[in-house]
């Protein structure tokens, strides 16, 4: 667990010495653990614990050689001190190392702290340069940080958890001190905890204990540790939870205010008092603190023999015999797979962090970053030039490149649907609008195998479509509906009254129709096919780069039909977007007809289009409700949805996360019971919902 602040000012220094807080067995005045670390402390000979008057001048931005940090504002310096990045272990971790005696297990978490520390000063560090009007990010390759190791919670509980201040000056790759920017540090602070955990897995699992883990979140913890014992001393995580579900919190943001907001001051207690009192819940627990970590190994030892075959992955995939490298790089190469089914870019330090949830305790961060290095440089795994931090591959590179071609290539080569004499009699046929006409001229006179209608959500696409697919049938083609959903696909197929496909489903027909081989007219590949693709948008890249590399073997055409405002593919790449971006002829309509020109919706509606969304709920304003409470905003939805059903019985309520639709869901109920709509009696059904598992995890 890590948890990322910003200290106020250098007067925060004397948080970490006023109140006693290391309390360890048989140690004897050790109330403070603190140490420097970073290659500034190296190159300041800052050794041994912190002196807290040296400490409060660095805070303050002092530099040992006397430079002052900071920006002047009004003749008056200013400077922030730092940032305090916590480190919490486990709570069964800090149970067997605290109550259970395993100074191993601190000395565990404490190394921990420092492989991050060192990933951290290495690789993410960041300062400013400011030039000509410009700010420049600059690497900072040295830090200094203030280590301060702790072992209660507010509550008095064991809870071990290192303080671990970045003072806020560092050395840039020219040898400059320089303040740090703290953007860089926030933005990979999930990195950071997953390294944290991952190192101490590891070292816990060296020191002879069995780490079970929650794979989905990534956290662990130490098998072996009763559960009763667990609860007993998580006094303050309850106590948080109980204040959060009071207010209807649920965020890590809001949880992380409650956790400021609710802290006690450290209560001034002896070491002995402490341990005596640790000691004492656990024998009142009918437990022996002295066993714990006995019993803990003893439990572990008993998981090795009944899983000596398991690997890191659970089962599949064997590695007794492979070396740490050879881990290291399948689990980077898996997380690779991984991320680019989504997308075609993504970011380093979230491959860096799937890497990590996939191999667990098994491989360090270090060798990690060596595997990764070597497939950049053997490029397969290729860095951004412009986007910093962003990584892509090979492999999906190529698989663009082949859309793109084979849409430029595909460019002037059918004919025309129609002629401008019919086209101009069915436009003085229907209401179009100006977008809707230009859309209909273009799809019917235009001459490329793959063109694209791109409009807003309401300006009536579909309703241009129907006078299209009439002539088009006309002239002696057979138009199909196909979507990436089952849904949407039905929904255009019917409006059109035209067969209909999946995506997935017509490719299937594409790869029968070629093994059978049974159609002259595909031998030919003169196929009078249009296909109209609706959302286009969210085609993933492989299944773009089968369906067109298959109407252009087939001699068809296509029309991708959608909005590139929407979400882009589940898999990667909005590939509809790029080709639009590349030159592939298209139709532009922004002209809403769902609602009224005057609406307070079409002005919303477009502000929203615009990313103005402040702007557009004010638009609304008498027509939205905000409640600030979340229990009584609930019960509102609720029975404004009851309400609404009174009305319509199609009625339709959004809700955006799991956690309100779990209690809304009741609430409906109750009040449809209420209203006699349902029956007093319940029927109880278990429901599954996908472990959303798709590309490299379905190996796993």
């Amino acid at each position: 667990m890590i948890s990322i602040a910003k200290l106020g000012g250098a007067g925060q220094a004397s948080s970490y010495y006023d109140k006693a807080d290391y309390y360890t067995k048989g140690q004897e005045k050790a109330d403070i653990s603190s140490k420097f670390s970073g290659e500034m402390a190296k190159d300041l000979k800052l050794e041994g614990a912190i002196d807290k008057k040296e400490f409060t001048k660095l805070l303050n931005g002092i530099t040992p050689d006397g430079q002052q940090l900071g920006t002047t504002r009004g003749g008056k310096n200013e400077h922030t001190p730092g940032w305090d990045l916590t480190f919490s272990a486990p709570k069964s971790l800090s149970i067997l190392a605290l109550v259970g005696n395993d100074k191993a297990l601190i000395k565990a978490h404490q190394a921990s702290v420092d492989s991050t520390l060192k990933y951290l000063e290495k690789n993410i560090l960041k300062g400013r340069i400011h030039a000509s009007g410009q700010t420049i990010p600059v690497d900072i390759n040295k830090a200094l940080i203030a280590q301060f190791t702790h072992t209660t919670s507010r509550k008095l509980d064991p809870q071990l958890h290192t303080h671990s201040v970045l003072l806020n000056m560092g050395v840039d790759k020219f040898g400059n001190t320089r303040s740090i920017d703290s953007r860089a540090i926030y933005d990979n602070s999930m990195l950071l905890g997953q390294i944290y955990r991952n190192e101490l897995a590891r070292h816990s699992k060296e020191l002879g204990y069995n780490v079970v883990w929650d794979a989905k979140k990534g956290l662990f913890e130490i098998g072996g540790v009763d559960e009763k014992l667990m609860s007993n001393f998580s006094k303050r995580s309850e106590e948080i939870r109980k204040i959060a579900s009071e207010k209807g919190i649920d965020t890590a943001k809001g949880l992380d205010k409650i956790t400021v907001a609710s802290r006690e001051n450290k209560k001034n207690i002896s070491g002995d008092e402490v341990i005596n009192s640790w000691d004492k819940q656990v024998t009142e627990l009918n437990l022996d603190p002295s066993k714990l970590v006995d019993s803990a190994k003893e439990h572990s030892k008993k998981y090795e023999n009944q899983n000596a075959k398991r690997n890191m992955f659970g089962g599949k995939f064997s590695f007794k015999k492979e070396s740490i490298d050879e881990k290291a790089m399948f689990g980077v190469q898996k997380a690779v797979e991984h991320l680019s089914y989504y997308d075609s870019a993504f970011k380093e330090k979230d491959l860096l962090k799937e890497v990590l949830l996939f191999t667990r305790e098994h491989v360090g961060i270090e060798k990690i970053t060596e595997s990764l290095d070597k497939l950049k440089k053997e490029g397969l795994v290729i860095e951004s030039n412009s986007h910093e931090g962003m990584l892509t591959t090979k492999e999906a590179i190529n698989e663009e490149k082949k859309i793109l071609d084979i849409e430029k290539n595909s460019r002037d080569t059918v004919p025309a649907i129609s002629d401008s004499e019919q086209i101009n009699k069915l436009i003085n046929a229907n209401s179009f609008t100006a977008g809707q006409e230009d859309g209909f001229r273009h799809l019917l006179l235009n001459t490329d195998r793959f063109t694209a209608i791109q409009g807003y959500a309401g300006v009536g696409k579909t309703y241009m479509l129907g006078p299209f697919v009439d002539l088009a049938k006309q002239s002696g083609y057979e138009v199909k509906a196909v979507a990436p959903m089952g849904k949407a696909a039905i929904g255009l197929g019917q409006s059109l009254g035209v067969q209909a496909n999946t995506l997935k489903s017509l490719l299937m027909d594409f790869e029968k129709d070629k093994k059978l081989n049974s159609r002259k007219d595909f031998e030919k590949g003169n196929v009078n096919e249009i296909y109209i693709i609706d959302e286009s948008s969210t085609i993933n890249t492989p299944d773009m780069l089968a369906f067109t590399a298959a109407v252009e073997e087939r001699g068809g055409r296509a029309i991708f039909s959608g909005d590139n405002y929407q979400q882009g593919g589940v898999e990667r790449g909005n590939t509809s977007a790029l080709m639009q971006s590349r030159g592939m002829s298209k139709s532009t309509n922004t002209d809403i007809v769902r609602q009224h020109k005057d609406s307070k919706e079409y002005k919303a509606i477009n502000l929203t289009y615009k990313r103005q969304f402040r702007e557009a709920m004010n638009v609304l304003s008498g027509q939205t409700v905000q409640e600030s409470d979340r229990n009584t905003r609930l019960d509102k939805f609720a029975t404004a949805y009851v309400q609404g059903l009174d009305k319509n019985e199609d009625y339709v309520g959004v809700v955006f996360d799991n956690a309100s639709i779990k209690e809304l869901t009741p609430m409906i109920r109750e009040q449809l019971k209420a209203d006699d709509k349902l029956g007093k009696k319940d029927l109880s059904v278990d429901t599954y919902y996908s472990a959303q598992v798709d590309g490299a995890k379905k190996s796993m």
